[in-house]
């Protein structure tokens, strides 16, 4: 179950109270607790920054990531402190934790034994990367290497040496844009050299013509939210005039329900930022009111046809629908149930590509810091049947090397009031709790009684 702040849930096994099973032996009930969700963030990193590709776009992610969390390092010791402690691992992915005891039962039923095991590489050379001195290094070599990447028009290239692209050239000023929020430094001639290429690209050859063929208004509507992004026009050059700007925001208005969900929240926040509140409601209720929302999924939606298109990305497009209600509707209660599907999605291994888990870094780590859930004391209560509560208290402070577990033997278990365990959430931030039941049975299961997973 997941567990909002001041909820209460209950996790039942309805069989066990049933006790008509004369060849079932019970082994144990445990329950497990998940809370200060950020550190799943912080243990997909290395799987981001030791990719073993140098494109342009893996080492803006590189560079945005670890700005990120430096950032984040000088103002929540607690998260430099948890980022040291998880640096000594070395594997790629997160291993499952040795001694938990739903570990062999896990192992038995499931293939995936490679990846309980950090994944199939051995020895690689995995830099020590949430390290707050190796992360300082990391973003100062990946902003070193973006600068010698760029051309002499400007331009980035997909790799160094290749020829310049107009799409990398502005998704690298994007990530620019995003450091620029967390107050990581950006070079600004660099920037205003890349947004002069742009501009001359806009006029010269593609932004004019597609809008004279009304078509093409995806790269549009991501030009003028990156344009929107940065503080003030000393950082563009003001080579974009602001009738430029009215008209690429009036196009891509125009085709707003042709957007794909996450076009509409950058086409939502670029309507906002220039004074039209309205049109950018309109927008954004139109993505909001087709989410599904579940106690135990969160908010979410149903894949794109085309997820594999950039603007269709399923884990980047619930990432920044997060961001943009941070900033938009920051109280709308759904933007939990976003945090929510965004750590199930994740759960054990990672997200499925850098630049998702890039983004999804900079969505939560903007929604926490405005939540003040960042190096905050956690604390759930759980109860198992008639026994006295048992709570468990996340403390900035404390060791990150377990989570926390209460397990009963089956002979200690009274099948009658132990089937129902109720878990209680105090303090800021989202949390999750399990309970497994392990036992043993004759008896052929009459139904399939699964749950989310």
């Amino acid at each position: 179950v997941a567990l909002k702040p001041g909820s209460t849930r209950t996790l039942d096994f309805p069989d066990m109270a049933r006790g008509d099973d004369p060849s079932r032996l019970d082994e144990q009930l445990v329950v497990t607790v998940d809370g200060q969700l950020f550190l799943g963030v912080l243990q997909a990193l290395p799987y981001l920054v030791n990719y073993p590709y140098e494109c342009t776009e893996q080492t803006l992610n590189r560079f945005l990531s670890t700005g990120i969390l430096t950032s984040l390092y000088d103002q929540h010791p607690a998260v430099e402190r948890w980022a040291k402690e998880l640096s000594a691992r070395d594997t790629r992915l997160e291993t499952w934790d040795a001694p938990d005891p739903n570990r062999k039962l896990a192992l038995e039923e499931t293939p995936w034994l490679q990846e309980a095991r950090g994944g199939r590489e051995t020895n690689l050379p995995l830099a020590n990367t949430l390290d707050p001195r190796i992360a300082h290094a990391t973003r100062v070599a990946a902003l070193a290497r973006l600068a010698k990447a760029q051309t002499s028009l400007g331009a980035f290239p997909w790799f160094p040496g290749g020829p310049p692209s107009p799409y990398m050239t502005l998704y690298v000023l994007h990530g620019f844009s995003k450091s620029l929020e967390f107050g990581v430094e950006v070079p600004k001639d660099l920037v205003v050299k890349a947004w002069s290429y742009l501009h001359r690209h806009y006029v010269d050859e593609w932004a004019r013509e597609a809008m004279a063929r009304d078509c093409c208004w995806e790269w549009i509507t991501f030009l003028n939210y990156v344009l929107s992004s940065y503080p003030d026009a000393s950082w563009t050059g003001g080579v974009f005039s602001e009738d430029e700007r009215e008209e690429m925001l009036d196009f891509s208005f125009r085709h707003w329900r042709e957007h794909s969900p996450y076009l509409k929240a950058y086409l939502t926040l670029t309507l906002e930022r220039a004074g039209r509140s309205e049109d950018a409601r309109l927008v954004f209720d139109s993505v909001m009111e087709s989410a599904k929302i579940d106690e135990d999924l969160g908010t979410y939606w149903a894949p794109e046809d085309r997820a594999w298109l950039w603007y269709n990305d399923t884990i980047e497009s619930h990432a920044f629908a997060l961001r943009t209600l941070a900033e938009l509707q920051p109280q709308d209660e759904r933007r939990e149930g976003l945090v929510q599907w965004l750590f199930l999605n994740k759960k054990l291994n990672h997200w499925k590509s850098t630049r998702a888990t890039a983004e999804v870094l900079y969505a939560l780590a903007y929604y926490l810091r405005g939540e003040g859930a960042l190096g905050v004391t956690e604390t759930v209560d759980v109860t198992v049947g008639r026994r006295e509560p048992t709570r468990f208290v996340f403390e900035p402070e404390a060791s990150v090397d377990r989570r926390p577990q209460l397990v009963l033997a089956g002979d200690e278990l009274d099948p009658a009031t132990d089937s129902k365990t109720v878990v209680e959430k105090r303090g800021p931030g989202l949390a999750f709790a399990s309970a497994t039941w392990h036992l043993s049975t004759e008896r052929m299961p009459e139904y399939g009684d699964g749950d989310l997973l």
